[in-house]
C-alpha cells in the first residue's frame, strides 16, 4: 500500500507538472513570434518593382492568415486539457473514479495532430507527458478498479 501512495503523489506531481506545460506551451505558441510575414513591393506601371522585400517574425495573430476564433480556441483547448487530467488525478486520490477524466484529457490533446503548424510542438512537450501522467494514473487507481468498495489510501 505504500508504493501506492508514492505512485498516487507522483501521479499527482506529474500533473502538476503537465498543466503548466501545457499552459507555458499554450502561451508560447499564441504570443511567441514564431510564424514569418514577408511583403513584397508594389510595382508601379512601366517601372517594375521599386524596392526589395522585406520579412519580419510575427505571432499566430499577427500572421492574419486564418479566421479569428479558429487558432484561439484549439489553443485553449489543447493548454488546458491538462488541467483536466489534474482534475481527474485529484479524484483518483480522493478515492473517486477519475481515471475516464484522465483518460479524456489526453484524447483531447491527441487532437493536436491536426494541426501542421501547433500540433508538433503541443504532441512533444504536452502530449508525452501527460501519457506519462495518464499511466501513473493508471496505477494509481488499479487497486480501485479491482476492489471498488476499498480504497488505496
Amino acid at each position: 500500500m505504500k508504493l501506492q501512495r508514492i505512485i498516487a503523489s507522483t501521479a499527482l506531481v506529474a500533473a502538476l507538472i503537465t498543466t503548466g506545460l501545457g499552459i507555458a506551451v499554450g502561451l508560447f505558441v499564441a504570443l511567441a513570434p514564431t510564424q514569418v510575414r514577408c511583403e513584397l513591393p508594389a510595382l508601379q506601371t512601366g517601372i517594375g518593382i521599386t524596392g526589395s522585400g522585406n520579412c519580419a517574425r510575427v505571432n499566430i495573430f499577427e500572421a492574419g492568415e486564418s479566421i479569428w476564433p479558429l487558432p484561439i480556441i484549439p489553443i485553449a483547448v489543447w493548454s488546458l486539457a491538462p488541467a483536466l487530467s489534474l482534475f481527474g488525478v485529484l479524484r483518483i486520490l480522493g478515492r473517486k473514479r477519475g481515471f475516464p477524466v484522465v483518460l479524456m484529457a489526453l484524447l483531447v490533446e491527441a487532437t493536436a495532430i491536426i494541426s501542421f503548424v501547433t500540433g508538433p510542438v503541443f504532441l512533444l512537450y504536452v502530449f508525452v507527458p501527460l501519457a506519462v501522467t495518464t499511466l501513473l494514473a493508471s496505477i494509481a487507481a488499479a487497486p480501485r478498479l479491482r476492489h471498488p468498495a476499498s480504497g488505496f489510501l
